[in-house]
């Protein structure tokens, strides 16, 4: 079961441009964000 969950969130999703789950999230972590203080 794991090796299918695996292969499932690695696997590119039209949604996403075609890139992987993994990579958008952690392109997401990666962004800084601003906050108005």
């Amino acid at each position: 079961i794991l090796d299918i969950q695996h292969k499932l969130n690695r696997r590119p999703r039209k949604l996403l441009n075609f890139e992987e789950p993994v990579s958008v999230f952690c392109k997401m972590l990666n962004n800084k964000v601003a906050f108005d203080s």
